[in-house]
């Protein structure tokens, strides 16, 4: 595990996610806008912030040398697991502890942002890679900017701002982590299948030119 650990940029993506927390803690209520000024459409700091946090956590799996990990059936794997199990508490211990502290918002819908973002950035590795895991959680802020208002408040599927035991928000959210989780695994299992196909090609060609 130290081995895998030294390979990653697991220090340098936990110092990004505390920096994004304090972030947040400093910015507190403070809005963003959008758009023109006669119409502007304005969005909570803290929400991009828990978003480049869960994108940041979910990048932090990039290896060195990506051949290996897809190869390996074992610790590696395992390893990778744990990695992220790790980084998703992180996210979601980051964002609640920064949204109580700043009293701006509900400490139990930020963890509920965290797992939704972390989730959508999953699915955006096992689709682009590594490198492109903040495409699809940056994309998902349009909805909340567009339609997450509903009857002068938030709408029930608003993963961020809905109340805190809001039914329909937790079923975005387990519905994200789920798409995340089952494409990491099937991304996982077609390289190692990938892996094996060629490796049993090679052999037999070695094979085949001894004879």
């Amino acid at each position: 595990m130290t081995l895998y650990l030294r390979s990653r940029r697991v220090r340098a993506a936990t110092a990004v996610m505390c920096v994004l927390a304090l972030g947040s803690v400093l910015l507190g209520g403070r809005f963003i806008s959008f758009g023109p000024e006669s119409a502007p459409v304005t969005m909570p700091y803290r929400y991009v912030l828990v978003m480049l946090s869960a994108a940041t956590a979910v990048g932090s799996v990039a290896s060195p040398v990506p051949g290996v990990d897809r190869s390996d059936v074992g610790p590696l794997r395992n390893a990778r697991w744990v990695h992220l199990g790790a980084v998703l508490a992180l996210v979601l211990t980051l964002s609640g502890m920064a949204e109580l502290w700043t009293a701006s918002g509900s400490p139990v819908a930020m963890v509920r942002a965290g797992i939704v973002w972390f989730g959508t950035a999953l699915v955006s590795r096992a689709v682009a890679g590594e490198s492109l895991a903040w495409v699809l959680p940056t994309m998902s802020l349009l909805p909340i900017l567009r339609w997450g208002s509903a009857d002068g408040g938030p709408a029930p599927w608003n993963w961020a701002a809905a109340a805190a035991w809001e039914p329909v928000a937790w079923w975005v959210a387990a519905a994200c982590l789920s798409a995340g989780l089952t494409l990491t695994v099937m991304r996982g299992d077609a390289f190692r299948a990938g892996y094996r196909r060629g490796g049993t090609t090679s052999s037999s060609h070695r094979v085949t030119r001894a004879r």
